[in-house]
C-alpha cells in the first residue's frame, strides 16, 4: 500500500508510521467528492486541537482525488500538509484495510494506530468527537509526555 505525501514522494503506512512523533496516529480516510468528509474536514479546520497535540497525530489519506484537487483542499482547510497523504492504489487499500479490520469502504472512516503499528481502534471517532483521554495508557511511550521519571534514590546503608 503506497501513498503520495504532498512532495509526491511515495510512502507506505509503515513509513508514515515511523516518522511520527505521537505515540498514536489518527487515520482519517476520506474523498473532497464526499459531502460527509468535506464536512468533518471543514469542522476540523475550525477546531485543529488535533494539530498541536503530543499525543496523536491527526492524518488524512485522500481517496479518488487528482493531485491538484487534493492540494486544494489542503490549502482551502489548512490541513497540514505533512499529515495529509494522497492513496495511489484506492482498492488495493480499501482490500487489504477490509481484510485485517473489516472497514466496509464506508468514508469517512477512522483508525487508531499505535507507534509500534497495531491499529487499536478500527472504528475511532472523528477528530472534531476524539478525545485523547480515550487512549490507552498503557501504550503511551514515556518521551511522548516528557522525560522519564528519574530513577528512584539509591538504598542507604
Amino acid at each position: 500500500m503506497f501513498f503520495f505525501n504532498d512532495r509526491f514522494e511515495e510512502l507506505s503506512l509503515d513509513s508514515i508510521l515511523r516518522n511520527t512523533q505521537q505515540p498514536y496516529l489518527l487515520i482519517n480516510f476520506c474523498d473532497s467528492q464526499c459531502k460527509s468528509c468535506m464536512q468533518g474536514i471543514a469542522a476540523h479546520s475550525k477546531d485543529q486541537k488535533l494539530n498541536s497535540s503530543k499525543l496523536i497525530r491527526p492524518v488524512w489519506i485522500f481517496f479518488g482525488n487528482n493531485q491538484k484537487d487534493w492540494l486544494k483542499v489542503i490549502e482551502q482547510y489548512h490541513l497540514p500538509k505533512a499529515n495529509c497523504f494522497l492513496a495511489k492504489n484506492r482498492r488495493e487499500i480499501i482490500k487489504n484495510f477490509n481484510l485485517k479490520y473489516n472497514w466496509d469502504k464506508e468514508l469517512p472512516y477512522y483508525f487508531i494506530f499505535n507507534d509500534e503499528g497495531r491499529c487499536i481502534n478500527s472504528r475511532a471517532k472523528p477528530f472534531t468527537e476524539f478525545d485523547v483521554k480515550e487512549l490507552p495508557k498503557e501504550h503511551i511511550r514515556s518521551n511522548s509526555l516528557g522525560a522519564p521519571p528519574p530513577p528512584p534514590p539509591p538504598p542507604h546503608g
